[in-house]
């Protein structure tokens, strides 16, 4: 389902900086074309490489969340996340139009586990793991993915991601 934005956006990473100016820079140059901008909510689907590492573990029995694990979080499969670009590109809507797009639903990362749990007919044990301990490993990551120069899972930026109570959109 797509849902007008009207909220202004606050990014809390530097990915979610950078798709903002690319924002700023289409609309003022858009002249008389028609735009829309979509902002999906968390992808997932083939070839997403993301969750691999909480999956991998949780086949190991254990996964770990950040604080408490009840952060809820809007999630759209990519095949419907293209569905929804193919159908705005298609809509006579409002111009400079701005959406957000999900399922409709929201989500634990406690709810992942149970879904995890269901694919593979075993529920794996929740690591409840402290913001502080999360933060450690996010910096970590990030020092490692700037001297390896190559792109890491777990860095401070994603631990932000993580950190937000409501990832949602409604």
């Amino acid at each position: 389902r797509a849902t007008l934005v009207v909220e202004p956006p606050r990014p809390v990473s530097a990915y979610g900086r950078s798709k903002l100016g690319g924002e700023h820079s289409v609309m003022p140059a858009s002249g008389d074309m028609s735009v829309a901008e979509i902002r999906p909510s968390a992808v997932y689907g083939e070839r997403d490489r993301a969750l691999v590492p909480l999956y991998r573990m949780g086949k190991l029995g254990v996964v770990p969340v950040y604080g408490d694990g009840k952060n809820l979080l809007s999630w759209i499969h990519v095949h419907d996340a293209a569905e929804a670009v193919v159908a705005t590109t298609l809509a006579d809507g409002p111009t400079r139009a701005l959406y957000f797009v999900s399922d409709g639903g929201f989500y634990t990362w406690l709810d992942l586990v149970d879904a995890f749990g269901r694919a593979w007919g075993r529920r794996p044990r929740v690591l409840r793991g402290p913001g502080q301990l999360f933060h450690a490993a996010g910096y970590a990551g990030g020092v490692v993915q700037v001297m390896s120069r190559r792109a890491l899972t777990l860095t401070p930026d994603q631990i932000r991601h993580m950190r937000a109570r409501y990832w949602i959109c409604d």
